[in-house]
């Protein structure tokens, strides 16, 4: 697996046009981070193309919990273009809010499934997408947003 990461800076995710960087002053966004996962060339035949995940921290919860009520999905520059976009049940408690969202499109004939599941705990807002055939299942993005959220959980406490 291919990895990438970078910091996202508040001028960055507005200039990606999903929100404004007023927005993101006023609810005290501090900065961010994303990392990429791209499955590659397996020998083991897998439903999953690629992860993403991303952190954003804010100076307060309130904060936080404000910029997540106002658009979740503006903080990750989710854009589900053509296609279907359905909020689905996340089916376990994670952080002190949380969504998952499916997406299911056409690229290049095939048919693509992401799932999305972006939550806030105490001053941080996280999100895992996952992305791959029709066959891909909401437990991927699930499964890898517990383990972060442990991660976040902890540096909350910090």
């Amino acid at each position: 697996m291919r990895q990438e990461g970078k910091y996202r800076s508040n001028a960055e995710v507005a200039s990606e046009g999903f929100q404004s960087l007023a927005k993101l002053r006023r609810w005290g966004r501090v900065n961010g981070f994303d990392v990429s996962y791209n499955a590659g060339r397996s020998s083991a035949p897998s439903p999953l193309g690629g992860v993403t995940a991303d952190v954003a921290v804010y100076r307060t919860a309130a904060g936080a919990s404000a910029a997540f009520n106002d658009s979740p999905l503006a903080e990750f520059s989710v854009d589900a273009g053509p296609g279907t976009q359905t909020r689905i049940s996340l089916g376990t408690p994670l952080g002190d809010d949380a969504r998952l969202f499916s997406y299911t499109y056409k690229s290049q004939g095939i048919r693509v499934r992401e799932y999305l599941a972006v939550w806030r705990t105490e001053n941080l807002l996280g999100a895992v997408v996952t992305a791959g055939s029709s066959k891909l299942r909401p437990g991927s993005a699930v499964g890898l947003a517990r383990l972060q959220q442990r991660r976040m959980a902890g540096a909350a406490r910090s």
